[in-house]
């Protein structure tokens, strides 16, 4: 037999399917969404890196800005590696950041970011291949311990190499031609 449904039940229903629904869209109780990141540079397996790198990343939070944090690490799980950069703005549309990896010991490393928004868990996702940092050959100040100034026969300038203090790379040749 049917019977007609009062003002209360419809009420209880549209409740429960307006928390189902809620529930299901990532929302929580306060009706915040969680925001979303995905780390997109490096992605290709063997990408090598040696002074700099652009790290490259999408993400989504529409109902804040949310704050994006850049790691480093060693493996790709557990959340635990080294800040490369933090505060970046949810709402920049550069989705990218320029590392600068000069001092980074060489090594295999993973890219991971996590974003918040003050409402919600932080949420975090790592590259999906390791970013390979090599610095190649340097020359030691150590290296260079015998050299001596040398001059051009006949009286010309007087050269003396050095290594730069601010790159180790960098070597300079000083001529003297007085």
């Amino acid at each position: 037999m049917w019977r007609p449904i009062s003002v209360f039940t419809l009420y209880l229903i549209s409740a429960v399917l307006l928390v189902t629904c809620s529930q299901s869209s990532g929302q929580i109780e306060d009706g915040h969404r969680a925001p979303t990141i995905t780390v997109t540079a490096p992605s290709k397996q063997g990408t090598e890196a040696d002074r700099s790198f652009t790290i490259t990343w999408t993400d989504s939070d529409p109902d804040s800005d949310a704050l994006i944090t850049i790691y480093y690490d060693t493996d790709d799980s557990g959340n635990d590696g080294m800040v490369i950069t933090s505060g970046i703005s949810e709402d920049d549309d550069a989705d990218s950041f320029i590392w600068d990896c000069a001092s980074v010991p060489e090594g295999n490393y993973y890219i991971f970011a996590s974003i918040e928004d003050g409402d919600n868990p932080p949420v975090f996702d790592y590259s999906d291949v390791a970013l390979s940092i090599s610095h190649g050959p340097r020359i030691l100040p150590e290296a260079i311990d015998g050299w001596m100034p040398v001059g051009l026969s006949g009286g010309g300038g007087m050269f003396s190499p050095s290594i730069s203090s601010a790159d180790p790379n960098l070597m300079m040749i000083n001529c003297d031609m007085s």
